[in-house]
């Protein structure tokens, strides 16, 4: 082997190790580079994960007592109401049952009862009301009664409970006047006739009385008021003016005086029996002129007579519903003792049993002939008697509901006769 192939040896030879060397430093390179990359793919994933973590809000521990703390204080208010409720509830219950024992009289003067017989009208023993001891007695009163006031709240509150004389009269009786005659007749069931009373009143419309009291209460037309007076006519006072009124009631369990007013406006108003506290109950101008009124004292309603219906009224006017539709109605009246209504219109007289029911069934009692154009304008129920006052007839009729007769107790010196009762 010649020298100059030992050097060509020899170059090869170092060609081939730098050509490895090269390459090994190539593929350390590209792994390095793979791995440098991975690293920064997970710093990347690494920072968006704090990054996301950073954003999420995390209530402190005062926060969440903070709102736990509000949760507890609506709470409270929530039972605090519940409380006041209850004893208000409560308050309710210990009135009604104050009202209800301290009760001191049960009108069973009302029951006073009077049959019809061939021969005359012969009347039933009076039962005597006792007084109780009075006591003084805070009532707050419920509801259902009228709270009756001015324009001024009372200083005090008036309890329905009122005290009763010892003795009734024993003698009873009617009083009735004619809208166009002056004077105030008696008519006493005992004898049998009228009595000219001491009384002289143009343009009357309608009268009750008050046992307690002992006083006959009527509507004037001329001049416009309301007046009451002691039964034999004295003592006569004026309980208010400018009030024009058609129709007129009491309750003498409470001692308040129900009237259908014309004038000012039509309406259903109530006052005390003094006339102090005079207030409008329910304004009732969408059915017509109010005329005749009866109570139902059990139930706590007024009836009210228009043309073409009658409405019913609660005593503090909260509720009023058309009751019974007709044509051209007259009057009406309720017997409390059998809580039954009785009411007419032009030629006949009508009963309703049941004055609960929704949609109420009349019966008819009786069918009139009138030859001159009569009707009744004012009715009263005393046991099985109804008491008749005509308009365009100048009598006082009975009529017994059972027997379905009718007499004559007597005549006035005028037309459209109001009347009522003393017992």
């Amino acid at each position: 082997m010649t020298l100059t192939h030992c050097c060509g040896l020899l170059i090869l030879l170092f060609g081939c190790s730098v050509f490895s060397l090269e390459r090994a430093n190539c593929d350390d390179n590209g792994h390095g580079s793979r791995i440098k990359s991975n690293m920064e793919g997970y710093d990347r994933a690494e920072h968006r994960a704090s990054r996301d973590k950073r954003n999420v809000y995390d209530p402190t521990v005062e926060e969440v007592l903070k709102d736990l703390l509000n949760e507890v204080e609506l709470l409270k208010k929530q039972v605090s109401l519940l409380e006041m409720d209850n004893a208000n509830f409560q308050n309710t219950i210990a009135t009604v049952m104050k009202i209800t024992d301290k009760k001191l009289i049960k009108h069973s003067c009302g029951c006073m009862k009077s049959m019809l017989k061939a021969d005359g009208v012969v009347p039933c023993e009076m039962t005597k009301v006792i007084t109780m001891p009075s006591s003084t007695v805070e009532v707050v009163p419920t509801p259902s009664m009228p709270v009756l006031m001015s324009s001024a709240p009372p200083t005090e509150q008036v309890s329905p409970v009122r005290d009763s004389p010892v003795d009734m009269p024993i003698d009873p009786s009617i009083v009735a006047v004619s809208y166009y005659g002056y004077h105030f007749f008696r008519y006493r069931f005992g004898n049998g006739s009228f009595e000219n009373m001491n009384l002289q009143r143009r343009v009357t419309y309608a009268l009750t009385f008050d046992p307690v009291s002992e006083r006959i209460i009527w509507t004037c037309y001329n001049p416009p008021a309301v007046y009451s007076s002691n039964v034999d006519g004295t003592n006569l006072t004026t309980l208010i003016s400018e009030v024009i009124s058609y129709g007129i009631a009491v309750d003498v369990n409470i001692g308040v005086i129900f009237l259908s007013t014309v004038s000012p406006r039509h309406s259903v108003s109530a006052m005390y029996i003094d006339g102090s506290g005079y207030r409008v109950i329910s304004h009732v101008g969408k059915y017509g002129r109010p005329s005749r009124i009866a109570l139902d004292t059990k139930n706590e309603v007024i009836y009210v007579c228009f043309r073409t219906r009658i409405v019913k009224v609660s005593y503090n006017g909260s509720q009023q519903t058309v009751f019974i539709r007709g044509s051209f109605m007259t009057s009406l009246t309720f017997d409390n003792t059998m809580g039954v209504l009785y009411y007419a219109d032009r030629i006949n007289i009508y009963r309703v049993m049941d004055t609960t029911d929704a949609k109420p069934k009349s019966d008819k009692i009786i069918r009139f002939k009138p030859k001159t154009g009569s009707y009744p304008c004012d009715m009263s129920v005393v046991g099985d008697n109804m008491y008749i006052g005509y308009k365009f007839k100048p009598s006082l009729d009975v009529l017994s509901v059972e027997n379905r007769t009718v007499r004559t107790l007597g005549t006035l010196d005028g037309e459209f006769v109001s009347f009522c009762i003393i017992y």
